[in-house]
């Protein structure tokens, strides 16, 4: 991974990359996989453990020594794409604190410490969201929200266990003829 942990060195896209054995295995891209770098970083998995069968599923398994209970499997089409799980718009997803705010508790010493209680034992992801700002755009959710949300969402769903399985039209078809 480079040292210094993976989410130390750049985030990587997974790309197809077959060992000599024929299995399909990740291999580093570009900087597309900030969550899944974090969440490999914090678990204790490098890129190279993590196994890829395009078309089906990614698995990052619980290895001997990691801080993984089970295997995470998140579902991916062909090119490796996930369906990405948002918990709720942006505005009532996760907790957020703005930097005025951030820097006003900072400064007072009475207030200090309601920091530690707000972002100890959590991930924390660092975006501008002002009015205006380049990093908008639009989410199954929302027309024009910060992206910053999609980091979380995935990191959430990696945290969780959490990911959405494509189906086709004849699945959902017989799913309403059944209902």
């Amino acid at each position: 991974d480079g040292g210094g942990g993976l989410a130390g060195v750049a985030a990587r896209r997974l790309r197809r990359r077959r060992t000599r054995a024929g299995a399909v295995r990740a291999a580093a891209d570009s900087q597309r996989c900030l969550a899944l770098a974090v969440f490999l970083d914090r678990m204790g998995i490098s890129l190279s453990q993590v196994q890829v069968e395009w078309g089906r599923r990614l698995v990052i398994p619980a290895l001997k020594g990691s801080r993984l209970a089970k295997d995470v499997v998140i579902p991916i089409d062909a090119r490796g794409l996930v369906m990405i799980p948002f918990a709720r718009p942006w505005e009532s997803d996760f907790a957020k604190m703005e930097l005025h705010n951030l820097l006003a508790y900072f400064q007072d010493e009475g207030l200090r410490g309601n920091l530690i209680d707000f972002f100890e034992g959590k991930y924390v992801l660092v975006a501008d969201v002002a009015t205006g700002a380049a990093d908008l755009g639009q989410t199954p959710l929302e027309d024009n929200a910060p992206l910053v949300p999609i980091h979380a969402a995935i990191l959430n769903g990696l945290l969780t266990g959490t990911f959405y399985t494509a189906h086709g039209m004849g699945r959902a078809a017989l799913v309403l003829v059944l209902a």
